[in-house]
């Protein structure tokens, strides 16, 4: 997948994963914001070791990892029953 579109009620957000391009259509308007072109992962991995050695928390925290988990799973098995999914507050 090198491209995912995202469609909600005020409007579409379209992300091209190569070129690390953004653009929001919204009713009125339509603009690319502005993002660091730069490796995600080594990002991430940067800011962990960082928190690591500094002793400050991660940011998403595990907690904040789980939860996304939990509605990516809940959006797969909405998709395979066609009906929406309640996700718990746990």
């Amino acid at each position: 997948m090198r491209q995912l579109t995202v469609t909600g009620t005020d409007g579409i957000i379209d992300v091209e994963h190569i070129t690390q391009e953004v653009v929001v259509d919204k009713q009125d308007h339509r603009y690319t914001p502005y993002f660091p072109n730069d490796e995600p992962l080594r990002r991430e991995l940067t800011h962990f070791l960082a928190s690591i050695q500094s002793k400050t928390p991660v940011n998403p925290s595990g907690a904040d990892g789980l939860q996304a988990l939990r509605v990516c799973e809940a959006a797969l098995q909405s998709a395979k029953s066609h009906h929406p999914v309640q996700l718990s507050k746990a």
